[in-house]
């Protein structure tokens, strides 16, 4: 599954995902003090408007260009909380940031999962 593959399926819909944060994000994030947290497979950005909208600094990559374009022009109650990244984490380690929480979202058809990192991403 490549850009093409992914910048097809956000093209085919108005909206491919419920616009809803992940529940286990929700329920693991609720109660930690906001930091940076980088947010992969990012899609529309549910998960990173959550954060941001809660004092998060998110770092939001995504393979599909058209999934970064729809989030991003959905996202100007937290501009400047949220970079939105295009990047093939196959081919381009993530972006070098401490992040405290890194949501795991690059295959929804997968559980998603929430995995504290102690190191840069």
């Amino acid at each position: 599954m490549d850009a093409q593959f992914w910048d097809e399926m956000y093209r085919s819909r108005d909206q491919v995902f419920s616009g809803d944060p992940n529940g286990v994000l929700v329920t693991e994030v609720t109660d930690l003090p906001p930091g940076q947290a980088l947010d992969v497979g990012c899609g529309e950005g549910a998960d990173a408007f959550w954060l941001a909208r809660r004092g998060w600094q998110v770092t939001a990559v995504d393979i599909s260009v058209t999934a970064l374009q729809r989030a991003a022009t959905a996202a100007a109650d937290v501009e400047g909380r949220v970079a939105w990244t295009r990047a093939d984490l196959n081919i381009t380690p993530p972006p070098a940031t401490r992040s405290t929480w890194c949501p795991s979202s690059t295959s929804r058809s997968q559980s998603s999962r929430i995995t504290p990192l102690c190191a840069a991403c």
